[in-house]
C-alpha cells in the first residue's frame, strides 16, 4: 500500500513538474505579446557577479579585480558585457550608464536595440518589429 501510494504521488509530482513550466512559460509569453502590443519595450534584467581572483582565478589584478568596471574579465573585456554589448559592428546603443546607481551596484548599463518578431510571436496584433532593452548591473 504504501508503495503504490508512494508511487501515485511520485506520478503526481512528475505530471505537475511536467505541465507546470509549460503553463508558465504559455502566461510569460502572453504577458510579454501583451506588453509588445501596446508598444512597450521587452526588458531584459541581467545581473553580472563581477570576477575576482579572491574567489575564483580570472588572471591578472585587472581582470580579476571584483571592484573595477574598468579592467573586470565579466565586464570590461571584449568577452564580458560591456566589451560584447559595446563592440564594433554590434547592434545594440548604449542609452545609459550609470556608475554605482547602489552601494552593491557598481555600474549599470543600459542597450537598446530594435529587433524582428519571431515567426511564433507574429500576428494576434503583436507588433512585426519590436525593442529590446537590457538593464545589465555589474
Amino acid at each position: 500500500m504504501r508503495v503504490a501510494l508512494l508511487a501515485l504521488v511520485l506520478l503526481g509530482a512528475h505530471r505537475a513538474h511536467a505541465d507546470g513550466p509549460e503553463d508558465w512559460l504559455a502566461a510569460l509569453y502572453a504577458r510579454v505579446a501583451a506588453d509588445l502590443a501596446q508598444g512597450q519595450p521587452l526588458v531584459v534584467q541581467v545581473h553580472v557577479a563581477l570576477c575576482d581572483n579572491t574567489v575564483l582565478r580570472c588572471g591578472n589584478r585587472g581582470l580579476g579585480d571584483g571592484e573595477s568596471v574598468t579592467t573586470n574579465l565579466y565586464w570590461a573585456t571584449r568577452g564580458g558585457l560591456r566589451g560584447w554589448f559595446g563592440r564594433p559592428g554590434s547592434p545594440w546603443t548604449l542609452v545609459g550608464l550609470e556608475r554605482q546607481p547602489r552601494a552593491d551596484v557598481l555600474e549599470r548599463a543600459v542597450y537598446r536595440r530594435r529587433v524582428a518578431a519571431p515567426p511564433a510571436w507574429r500576428g494576434r496584433g503583436r507588433p512585426a518589429v519590436f525593442d529590446v532593452v537590457v538593464v545589465a548591473e555589474g
